[in-house]
């Protein structure tokens, strides 16, 4: 995947840069850093892991692109994670995250307005992550369809059984909801919690593959304050988030 970011002469940067179609498989990868923190594109995925953090950060439903929406809750959130008081600049955030597509990692997106820039705020991953959330492919690339931020979980859109529930299986939604300062959702901000119903077949509609089934749905007794600790892994998480389902 380093080969993705080598510079040709003649060409701008972002030209070199793309992503590949299909992301190869790499388990190699250090997850902490010297001081037994995570690294930070490993932060990265275990707060894209957290449907409450969408507000910060949140899947954009292309390939493992990903979208930062607020920069400073980012930051503070990382600088929390490493025990700093005062929070770090976005700017050395990117320069992290630029080292990271340096060994192959993640990078930013190519602007398709702005020859030679970047979106802003915009990256993915050039190698794929689902072995490091303990997910197959499958369920990664469900987990991202239904949390995306345009998913149905986080707008509340309907969706059929062909996305691999049975019918009448409700689903909680999940919306962008605002964080305080410690990272967890404001209680006064919460909506009532709110459901969609998977719905039947339509006769004349393709029947998409079914995908396995994953914990990626907040359950009935969601709590506000919920929160990942620095030190849990993305698995362990999703063991205490099932997903939530009635007739």
């Amino acid at each position: 995947t380093c080969a993705q970011y080598k510079k040709v002469k003649g060409k701008s940067s972002q030209q070199c840069r793309r992503f590949p179609d299909v992301l190869p498989d790499d388990y190699k990868r250090i997850t902490t850093q010297a001081n037994g923190k995570h690294q930070i594109w490993y932060f990265i995925l275990t707060q894209l892991n957290d449907p409450t953090k969408k507000s910060v950060i949140v899947w954009t439903g292309h390939q493992r692109h990903f979208r930062v929406r607020d920069k400073a809750m980012l930051c503070h959130l990382w600088s929390r994670h490493n025990g700093k008081t005062q929070d770090v600049k976005w700017d050395s955030v990117c320069r992290l995250m630029r080292t990271t597509g340096e060994h192959g990692l993640m990078m930013a997106v190519s602007s398709e307005e702005h020859r030679g820039r970047n979106k802003d705020g915009e990256f993915g991953f050039v190698i794929e992550p689902a072995f490091y959330l303990k997910m197959t492919r499958e369920a990664l690339d469900k987990q991202i369809r239904l949390h995306c931020e345009n998913g149905p979980l986080t707008v509340g859109s309907p969706i059929d059984s062909s996305w691999g529930y049975p019918e009448g299986t409700q689903l909680q939604v999940v919306p962008m909801m605002p964080l305080d300062q410690e990272g967890n959702v404001i209680a006064s901000s919460v909506p009532e919690p709110s459901y969609i119903t998977v719905l039947p077949i339509s006769p004349n509609q393709f029947i998409q593959p079914q995908f396995e089934s994953i914990h990626s749905c907040l359950p009935s007794s969601y709590s506000p304050t919920m929160s990942i600790p620095s030190s849990s892994s993305p698995s362990s998480y999703s063991q205490t988030m099932p997903i939530s389902s009635s007739p």
